[in-house]
C-alpha cells in the first residue's frame, strides 16, 4: 500500500522538471506537446516549472528504428552529461528529470515528492524496472525517469555514465550503467561492474505509483492508484502515443474523470 500523506511542504516540492528529446517528426513533437500539457494540467501556484532541452540528431527523420546506432548513443550520452550538468547547477533542490513518453497524472506532485521523503535519505529514486516483478531485482533501475537531489556528487555520477555510456555502449545504453555502478550485481556483465559506486544513496519509487508498459493494470485499485505511466516497451513514438493515450482513458474511467476536467482537448 502507498503511504497516505497530505500536501508536500513547499521546499519538498520538486523544483524543475526536466526532459530531454528529438522532435524530428511530427509524432515525437507531438509526444513533447502532450508530456507538458498534461504535466501541468491542474497544477497549482508554486507548481513545478518544465524546462525541456531538444537534440537535434542529425540523418534521424524520426521513423527509422535507430536503436543501438552512432546516432542513439550520441544522444544518450549528450542526455545524460545534461543529468550531470543539472545536478551541479542544482545543489540541494529536487529535481524531476523524465523522458518525455510519460503522463504525469493528478496528484504526481505530492505523490513522487513524498515517496522520495519516505525513501529517505536518498539522492536519487528512480522508476522500477518491470514493475514488481523478481526477475529485475538485480537491474532495478529504469533511468528514463528519476527524482534527484542535486549535488556535486551526483554530477560526477552522470558525467561517469555518460562517459561508460560512450566507451563501452551497452545494449540497453545508459540504463545499463547506472545499474551496474549502483547495484552490486548489475546487469550480468563483469566488464559493466563498479566497485565504487561514489556513494550515492539511492532506491525506487513504489511500482503501483509509477507504472511502465504498454497496457493499464486490470485491477482497479492498482490503476486508481498510479500518479505515473511511462509508455516503455511501447514501440515507436506513435505507438507510445497510442500506449498512453490508451492507458489515460482507462486511468480516467476508473476515477470518474474526463479530459476536460484536466484541461486537456477531447480525444
Amino acid at each position: 500500500m502507498l503511504a497516505q500523506h497530505g500536501p508536500i511542504p513547499l521546499h519538498w516540492m520538486p523544483s524543475t522538471v526536466h526532459s530531454v528529446f528529438s522532435t524530428q517528426n511530427a509524432q515525437q513533437a507531438a509526444l513533447a506537446a502532450r508530456f507538458e500539457r498534461l504535466g501541468a494540467a491542474r497544477n497549482y501556484v508554486g507548481g513545478p516549472r518544465f524546462r525541456a532541452r531538444r537534440l537535434e540528431l542529425p540523418a534521424d527523420s524520426g521513423t527509422a528504428d535507430n536503436f543501438r546506432t552512432d546516432i542513439w548513443y550520441r544522444a544518450l550520452v549528450s542526455k545524460v552529461t545534461h543529468w550531470a550538468e543539472l545536478a551541479e547547477q542544482n545543489v540541494g533542490k529536487l529535481l524531476l528529470c523524465s523522458d518525455n513518453d510519460i503522463s504525469l497524472l493528478p496528484g504526481w506532485v505530492d505523490a513522487l515528492a513524498w515517496a522520495f521523503v519516505d525513501a529517505g535519505p536518498v539522492d536519487v529514486l528512480f522508476q522500477r524496472e518491470g514493475g514488481a516483478d523478481a526477475f529485475f531485482e538485480p537491474f532495478p533501475y529504469n533511468s528514463g525517469f528519476f527524482l534527484m537531489n542535486g549535488s556535486a556528487a551526483l554530477g560526477r555520477f552522470w558525467r561517469q555514465v555518460a562517459a561508460r555510456t560512450a566507451s563501452e555502449r551497452p545494449f540497453t545504453g545508459d540504463q545499463a550503467v547506472v545499474n551496474s555502478l549502483l547495484m552490486p550485481r548489475g546487469w550480468g556483465d563483469d566488464d559493466l561492474r563498479c566497485d565504487d559506486p561514489l556513494g550515492i544513496r539511492h532506491a525506487h519509487f513504489p511500482p503501483r505509483l509509477v507504472r511502465g508498459g504498454p497496457t493499464p493494470p486490470a485491477d482497479a485499485d492498482e490503476l486508481r492508484a498510479v500518479r505515473v505511466h511511462h509508455a516503455t516497451a511501447s514501440g515507436s513514438a506513435q505507438g507510445k502515443l497510442d500506449a498512453l493515450d490508451g492507458f489515460l482513458a482507462a486511468w480516467l474511467a476508473a476515477h470518474n474523470l474526463t479530459r476536460a476536467e484536466l484541461a486537456l482537448p477531447p480525444d
